[in-house]
């Protein structure tokens, strides 16, 4: 779900498989525009999203994790990608 904070109401909303767990927004960028967020799941997918006027799109979606997806970061300069689990596995991108 997309909320605007200020106008205190929803943009809009997608269902996915799966609940989300956390996310982190990709730095921002002329080609990204500040639009791409990553989300974590508890089924361990990863989504990477693209943020748009009326509806998120899927820009890559994988299998990072066995369970819940308990972090996802970028690093400041958008070269790395990492993922954490609850049971400890890390994996970098």
């Amino acid at each position: 779900m997309m909320w605007d904070f200020v106008k205190d109401r929803q943009f809009y909303a997608r269902q996915f498989i799966g609940a989300g767990s956390c996310s982190d927004v990709m730095s921002y960028s002329d080609s990204n525009q500040g639009r791409v967020i990553a989300v974590g799941f508890d089924n361990g997918i990863v989504r990477i999203l693209l943020v748009g006027s009326h509806d998120f799109m899927i820009l890559k979606a994988f299998k990072a994790h066995d369970t819940k997806v308990v972090k996802v970061k970028y690093s400041p300069d958008n070269a790395m990608f990492v993922t954490a689990s609850e049971d400890g596995e890390i994996f970098f991108f």
